[in-house]
């Protein structure tokens, strides 16, 4: 009860974390269908079978929202193997069957529409290894590589769970939220060489440090519980390596999403271990500081491209052009698709021609130029 209390403080008023929160998209049940996955493999081991639906639940939610998701499935296959998990139950074979009569809607969607999703998912994979795209269409290409090379690829990506790990804990670069955010490689490289040496280093020795208590507690009641932890953070850190290694690409901070949890319970294993060792007020003196700050920046953090200031961006347009026809263009590719024509249909007006039409003209109630 004290780690998960401990993991539920550093988790609700980590600066970093409340962004990933507040960002309302496919990516924000992550963390919570990562937990589900958890707590059902735990409770499969310890006896009960039952949770195996609790589980293809959270799957099939997670395969229906995001790729990124596709990481629990390798985590489930492995924990199945190495745990030793029962195969011939009924309750498998029925967990398979429901699992596969859920994506029926998309099989019969790829089936109606020449198998666009399938087609899509190939061509994220196969785009690695430099398989043209038409060029009207947004893409992934839009999003440029981390690394000028294959090994400064591989080990910019390799090093992201660390910086993430520190970041979880302390932002050192500018709060400003659009550009912690962002895909673009000059904001990403600067906010990661901000967030110094020490800070990983220090996520790494925490890391270490679990390792060393997996190791410890091996036949403990609580032996379960370090190795599926340990497991699942090893699955991804491999994971992210072969995929930048392999198919060459980049792993952006937010696609850790599934992650994030076991790091805040990674790290509230460790300060419960030397709480345990007497050292409880040093811990709940750097918990507390660790609170105060992290609520400091989130009262900082500001967003230079937020809704506020594209709804006057858009009026200022608006007043200004009286009524006339006109075409609609952003500069620079960082912030081009985070919602710069929504305020203009919010004001019922609609340009005659957009960069956005290739993506949602087919959403319209008018003919586009």
């Amino acid at each position: 009860k004290n780690i998960g209390l401990i993991a539920a403080l550093l988790y609700s008023f980590s600066f970093l974390q409340i962004l990933f929160d507040r960002r309302y998209w496919h990516l924000t049940p992550g963390p919570f269908l990562s937990l589900l996955v958890l707590y059902s493999l735990y409770k499969i081991k310890k006896g009960s079978l039952k949770f195996i639906y609790l589980l293809t639940g959270a799957l099939i939610f997670g395969w229906n929202t995001d790729y990124t998701n596709l990481v629990l499935f390798l985590f489930v296959f492995l924990a199945w193997i190495i745990f030793k998990l029962p195969i011939k139950k009924k309750e498998v074979l029925f967990a398979v069957i429901l699992f596969s009569f859920s994506n029926l809607p998309l099989v019969v969607f790829d089936l109606r529409h020449d198998f666009l999703n399938s087609k899509a998912f190939v061509s994220y994979f196969s785009h690695k290894s430099g398989v043209k795209v038409e060029e009207s269409q947004r893409h992934f290409s839009d999003r440029e590589t981390l690394g000028e090379t294959a090994f400064e690829q591989t080990y910019q990506t390799a090093l992201l769970p660390l910086i993430t790990f520190s970041r979880l804990f302390y932002i050192n670069s500018e709060l400003d939220i659009s550009t912690q955010h962002t895909y673009c490689k000059d904001y990403i490289f600067e906010r990661n060489s901000a967030q110094g040496m020490i800070l990983p280093l220090i996520c790494f020795l925490l890391i270490c440090l679990f390792a060393y208590l997996t190791y410890k507690n091996r036949n403990s009641k609580s032996a379960l519980s370090y190795k599926l932890i340990l497991a699942f953070y090893l699955i991804f850190q491999l994971g992210v390596l072969f995929y930048a290694g392999i198919f060459k690409g980049d792993v952006f901070e937010h696609y850790l999403a599934t992650l994030l949890p076991y790091l805040f319970i990674i790290t509230a294993v460790v300060l419960d271990y030397f709480i345990n060792k007497k050292y409880g007020k040093i811990v709940y003196l750097i918990i507390g500081v660790f609170v105060l700050i992290n609520i400091y920046q989130n009262f900082r953090a500001y967003n230079t491209f937020g809704f506020l200031y594209k709804i006057d961006a858009a009026k200022y347009v608006l007043d200004n052009i009286k009524g006339q026809e006109y075409s609609l263009d952003s500069i620079g590719s960082c912030f081009r698709y985070d919602g710069f024509y929504y305020p203009f249909i919010l004001n019922n007006s609609h340009p005659v021609k957009s960069y956005q039409d290739p993506n949602y003209s087919w959403l319209y109630d008018y003919e586009v130029s």
